[in-house]
Parts: C-alpha cells; structure tokens; sequence
C-alpha cells in the first residue's frame, strides 16, 4: 500500500502537517509514505527521519535554485527493502539499479546525466551550506510572513490560514476576473512573473512565490508594484507594514 501527499500544495499555498502524518502511518508499516517536496526542500524543514517519510522526491528547479530536469529522491530503509521484492517492471526507475552505480568506487549514474544541470545543482547546494540550513528556513518564513502581511495592509484577502500557510507560495483572492489583469500589468510594467489560479479558483486568485533567489528587497519591490497595479487608497502601506515584520524578526535575533 501507498500513501501519496504533495507536503507544499503550490496552487493553494497550504502547508501539510507531516508530523501529524508521520504519526498515523506509524500504526501502518505495510504502508510506503511517499511525500511530493518539490516546492519545499531547500526552504521548509522535511525532517524526512523524524516524520517516519519512507520516500521523498523534490527537483532542482524550486527552492533548489536550479534549473528544471534533475530529480532527487530520498529514500528509507524500508521503502528501499520494498524495492527488492516489487515486481512491476522497470528500468528507468530502478532504485536498486541507481544505488548499485552510486555505490561504485567512482559513483556513478547507470545512464546519461545531466552534466550541466549538475554542476549548476552543485553551486546552488553551495550557496545553501554557505547560507546554513536553519537561516534559510527563517528566511523562508520571514518572507512568507512580509507578503501575507503586506497584501493584508492592501484589503486582500489571503486563501491559507496562518496556520498551515506556505512559506514559498502565498495565494491571495483578486476581484473576479481581475487576475488576467493584475499579472500581465505586473510582467508588462514592473517586470515581475506570478500565476494565476487553478481548476475552481481559476480568474479567483493569484499566486505568488518566495523561494530560493527571493530576497527581502525582491518582496518590497514587488509590494510596492502590486499597490500600484491595484491602485491603493494609501500608497506605502503594504512596504511598511512588510518592513515591521522584517524589522520585528531582526531585533528577535
């Protein structure tokens, strides 16, 4: 048996709780936990051993700054003793096969990498020990922090509660139909990218995102473009109140 969950859900901006998770299916061993972190690892904490996690898969081109086309899978203890008696054919994705060619004097991988996209992961891991783990995580969170609080200070509405709120992705109710709008005057005059909704909240939200490269000055930036798309009653107000939650965190430092 499996279970699947997406940890970052990116089209609503909703934190899953893996603990809470991790603790259920710790009464269901014969149960592999397989956990979506693409738009998590990097910038949330996993804690892949502690949640009991049997398989996580992320990708390079979210909080891991890197562009798209390698993916990394973590794998337990038991999930890599499943794989010895799965019988579902495969080749591509045989983890016994990729451990095998890893486990070489010179590891290796059984077919052709992408060489370019693996250095370029190698730089960006770099640039992730230099900053550490844990300011990185704070950073995230700080960064969710300003955009909620900002957006708020405009008359937005937010999707997600504070309580299950990503820290890379913040969706935020628009006028309906106003969506189109809000995005194309924030690429077209500001030079700044965000989505739309899906499925149901299609012409309902926008999405915007806070991972990796995003820096403070990117948020207050765009802040104060997006009050300008939307026209403000009180111009400023969004920067400032995004500037006491940064100001509030370094003086908690």
């Amino acid at each position: 048996f499996l279970r699947t969950d997406k940890f970052n859900e990116t089209s609503t901006g909703v934190m899953l709780d893996l603990k809470a998770i991790g603790k259920v299916l710790k009464d269901f061993p014969h149960v592999i936990s397989i956990v979506d972190g693409v738009s998590s690892v990097g910038a949330i904490p996993v804690d892949q051993d502690e949640n009991d996690l049997d398989v996580v898969i992320t990708s390079s081109q979210k909080a891991l700054m890197t562009p798209p086309g390698i993916s990394l899978v973590s794998l337990s203890k038991k999930a890599l003793e499943r794989t010895k008696t799965a019988d579902l054919p495969r080749y591509y994705f045989d983890y016994s096969l990729a451990l095998s060619y890893q486990r070489k004097s010179v590891p290796q991988n059984p077919y052709t990498p992408p060489v370019s996209l693996i250095y370029g992961l190698h730089e960006a891991l770099a640039i992730i020990e230099e900053e550490g783990l844990e300011n990185r995580f704070k950073r995230h969170r700080i960064m969710r922090d300003m955009v909620r609080t900002g957006v708020k200070a405009m008359g937005l509405e937010l999707l997600a509660e504070d309580e299950i709120a990503s820290y890379t992705v913040t969706a935020v109710f628009v006028p309906d139909g106003e969506d189109t709008n809000i995005i194309s005057e924030l690429k077209n005059d500001y030079g700044i990218v965000i989505s739309k909704g899906q499925g149901e909240l299609s012409g309902k939200i926008i999405r915007i995102g806070h991972m990796g490269y995003t820096s403070y000055s990117d948020l207050f930036y765009f802040l104060s473009s997006l009050e300008r798309v939307i026209n403000v009653s009180n111009p400023g107000v969004s920067v400032e109140a995004a500037q006491k939650i940064l100001e509030r965190e370094k003086s908690d430092v």
